[in-house]
């Protein structure tokens, strides 16, 4: 995700704010007219917010949880595990960011049996390059993949990250603990 730059916006709202102050105090149409083509040069410069979103687990309700899953007591961490009410990810939507700060770990999972959960390979994530505590999952690809399988997105709740693909793409300062295994990994 590229940072588009925010000076170009104050100064082209400053040039906006300008010929109208001056259209007005020279009441001349023309100045009016440039001032009302400065909104389309500065649509390019927004943020396109329409296009991400980012998942929080939160104490107050259960509609998503994050978590790390050890699958014996006391062992190391080796799923990142996201779970989620249906209807919570809007799959219309590029990139899925998850905060990786403070994510506890469990030794027991926490699903139900009849969820669908869908893994999240190393090419369908990306580390925000603002913000290094969040990693972002690319929507499209889970869609794909997902397409040929009996359940449709929107009944999917559930996103099983390896932490050995996570820590590949985190920051070294985030707090990721995986085991790092010595067999051959099939990706596709």
């Amino acid at each position: 995700m590229k940072r588009k730059p925010v000076y170009p916006i104050f100064l082209l709202l400053f040039i906006f704010v300008s010929l109208i102050g001056l259209a007005i105090w020279q009441q001349s149409a023309y100045l009016l007219y440039a001032a009302s083509a400065i909104p389309f040069i500065i649509v390019p410069f927004l943020p396109d917010m329409s296009s991400i979103q980012k998942l929080k687990a939160s104490a107050k309700n259960n509609d998503v949880q994050i978590y790390k899953l050890a699958t014996i007591e006391g062992a190391p961490a080796n799923h990142l595990i996201v779970q989620f009410q249906p209807g919570i990810v809007n799959w219309n939507r590029k990139m899925l960011y998850i905060n990786l700060k403070n994510i506890p770990t469990v030794s027991k999972d926490l699903f139900a049996p009849d969820s669908a959960s869908v893994p999240v390979l190393t090419f369908d994530l990306e580390l925000n390059k603002r913000k290094p505590d969040l990693i972002g999952i690319r929507l499209q690809n889970i869609k794909e993949r997902t397409s040929s399988f009996s359940f449709t997105t929107d009944e999917i709740t559930r996103f099983v990250v390896r932490l050995d693909d996570l820590t590949e793409h985190a920051a070294p300062s985030l707090p990721i603990s995986a085991p790092h295994t010595t067999g051959n990994r099939m990706q596709a």
